[in-house]
Formats: structure tokens, C-alpha cells, sequence
């Protein structure tokens, strides 16, 4: 008669346990700025993440981020309700238009904003970086819109 094999599993430690964050607990996080929400979800200092920044960014209607980049970190976006224009190049000629469901990626230093063009409603986007959150902005006095770091 063979032996059965049994597996021992190490219980998780608190660091390798799921997180599950509600709606209502992005508020609590919320960065507000004219026109624009940022609730951050999953960062460093809410679940320990070391690598991934996720949170929800709300563009009221005829909000703008301004241009600005991310240093070195990779944006990826995905449209939940409302429309933006999504502009970038170094001199912000090149564009797009993003409807809901629609994903986009975003380069390290790449020139960059968010506008809402709409007049009555608000566009809702899912962010993400790998890393925490950076933001560089661009101001009207530079060469071109390239910051530095």
C-alpha cells in the first residue's frame, strides 16, 4: 500500500494576504485638486504594495491635469464612464480620444494631460503605475515640455 502524499502549506504571511478595498474606502485617501479627484487604492502606504500604484482619477467637466509626465514610470489608463482627450509629445501635438473601455499606455517621460472636454459631466479613469505616484509638471516658461525630474 503506497503512503499518501501530503503537502504542507505554509499559512500566508500578513504581507502575502489579498486586499479588497470598496468604493467607499477610496474616499477617506482622496487628493483633490481644481477640477480633479485622485483616490489612491492600492499603494505603499495603504496595502504595502512595493511596486504597483492603482487609484481612480475623477476629471470634472472641462478639467485639465495640465501637461506634465511621470518620470520614470509607466501610466497605463482605462476609461470608466465620461470622455478625455489624451495629449502628448513634446510639444503636445499629437492626440486621442478615449471613450469608456478604452485602455492607454503612457511612456516614462513622456509629455502628457487629461482634458474632459465635455460641459456636464465628469470622465472616471483607472490608473496605473508601477511605482508610486510621480507627477512632474510642465510649466509654460520651458524650451519645450519636457521637464526634468
Amino acid at each position: 500500500m503506497a503512503r499518501p502524499v501530503v503537502t504542507v502549506v505554509d499559512p500566508p504571511r500578513p504581507e502575502q494576504e489579498a486586499r479588497v478595498i470598496r468604493p467607499l474606502d477610496l474616499v477617506s485617501h482622496a487628493l483633490e485638486a481644481s477640477g480633479i479627484a485622485r483616490l489612491p487604492a492600492i499603494t505603499h502606504e495603504l496595502v504595502g504594495a512595493e511596486k504597483l500604484w492603482v487609484g481612480v482619477t475623477i476629471l470634472e467637466p472641462g478639467a485639465t491635469t495640465g501637461p506634465h509626465h511621470h518620470g520614470d514610470r509607466e501610466t497605463g489608463v482605462y476609461m470608466v464612464a465620461g470622455r478625455v482627450l489624451l495629449r502628448w509629445g513634446s510639444r503636445l501635438e499629437a492626440n486621442a480620444e478615449l471613450e469608456v473601455g478604452d485602455l492607454a499606455f503612457v511612456p516614462p517621460h513622456l509629455s502628457h494631460e487629461v482634458v474632459n472636454p465635455s460641459p456636464d459631466k465628469p470622465a472616471v479613469l483607472v490608473v496605473v503605475w508601477n511605482g508610486d505616484h510621480v507627477s512632474v509638471p510642465i510649466g509654460p516658461d520651458a524650451d519645450d515640455l519636457h521637464g526634468q525630474d
